[in-house]
């Protein structure tokens, strides 16, 4: 089974400067039935701003999964000028589940 919602809170602006504002979001959940530890969610952000020839735009990508003992993160953080990547980073890390 998979879930999938799409979601945006303010969407598209455009500021009498000119500047233009963008975001968006996915949250991606999915599981397969009687196997609770094949359960994964995926969040998705972006967010732009432009103006003119000029246009920044970062994006965030976290995916969280479980195992019997822990629950695991990645999140990848990438952020670019027009099409050129200018900067990445991908954080990892595990919580340990106790009762959950």
């Amino acid at each position: 089974m998979e879930i999938v919602n799409g979601f945006d809170f303010f969407g598209f602006r455009r500021l009498l400067d000119g500047l233009k504002y963008t975001e968006g979001a996915q949250d991606r959940f999915s599981i397969v039935q009687r196997d609770p530890l094949s359960a994964k969610v995926t969040c998705m952000w972006e967010m732009s701003v432009d103006r003119g020839d000029w246009r920044a735009r970062v994006t965030t990508t976290s995916t969280m999964t479980a195992i019997e003992t822990h629950f695991a993160g990645v999140n990848i953080l990438e952020a670019f000028e027009g099409t050129s990547r200018v900067f990445v980073q991908s954080r990892s890390h595990e919580i340990l589940r106790g009762l959950v």
